[in-house]
């Protein structure tokens, strides 16, 4: 028999604890109404009174032109708030509006050996109490785009005058790696592709060329393969097809 939306829903309760975003209950001392590096309320441009509050605002802001579908690149910003949160929370004790730039120094340490415990496969579903917010240590590609998301959410909190910095400004990205050579893309590279194409998806074209790369990456197609009309969804002005492989 299979479960309802409701029913999986249900299936792991709220808690403070290693849950995903919308399950996670954030302690009242450690919530951020508080915090440290809070700006004047009084000149804050965001309906919120805690981190959780404002994390929520960040991720709404970046509901693009798909509506209330919930896109890749959004599910990529949710994936760094929520880890972020659940190490500022669980690991740190801290609220997330009171991180300085030690603490990102350690978050980055963090992401590149994290324990056991808070690693799982990428296919156990949200709902799962299997759910883990890693897979295992990001590689740098990974964790360069990890801070570059970080970078923006803690800007975006500045510009609206929720905290006076941006910690993550402070420090430096791991060097930018080109893709490998090799014929299949990772899980990270692909993340990460999916990322950069999510950052122009305002016109049609961008949304065909979006789920156009998605069908490449799950059917295993190569490039020496592409048809014309596919180079043409890309946006290739030659029909000549492409002999190179992935």
């Amino acid at each position: 028999m299979q479960l309802q939306s409701a029913e999986l829903g249900a299936v792991v309760p709220q808690s403070t604890a290693l849950v995903p975003f919308e399950k996670f209950l954030v302690p009242a001392e450690l919530d951020g109404s508080a915090g440290r590096y809070r700006a004047d309320p009084a000149l804050c441009m965001l309906e919120a009174s805690n981190d959780y509050e404002a994390i929520a605002e960040w991720l709404a802001s970046k509901r693009g032109a798909e509506g209330n579908k919930e896109a890749s690149t959004q599910r990529a910003y949710r994936k760094e708030a929520e880890r972020l949160l659940l190490w500022s929370i669980l690991e740190r004790r801290k609220p997330l509006s009171a991180l300085a730039v030690a603490d990102v120094t350690a978050y980055r340490a963090f992401l590149e050996d994290p324990p056991l415990a808070w690693c799982g496969h990428r296919y156990h579903q949200r709902w799962s109490p299997l759910w883990r917010p890693l897979e295992g240590a990001l590689k740098p590609p990974a964790l360069r785009q990890t801070l570059i998301i970080l970078r923006s959410l803690f800007s975006f909190l500045k510009d609206q005058n929720y905290v006076v910095g941006n910690p993550f400004v402070g420090v430096a990205l791991p060097a930018e790696t080109r893709l490998g050579s090799q014929r299949a893309l990772s899980f990270e590279q692909s993340d990460l592709i999916s990322s950069q194409l999510g950052q122009d998806r305002d016109n049609a074209a961008a949304r065909r060329r979006d789920r156009a790369i998605r069908w490449l990456y799950v059917t295993g197609l190569r490039l020496a393969r592409w048809s014309t009309r596919d180079a043409r969804i890309f946006g290739r002005s030659n029909s000549r097809t492409p002999t190179a492989s992935l």
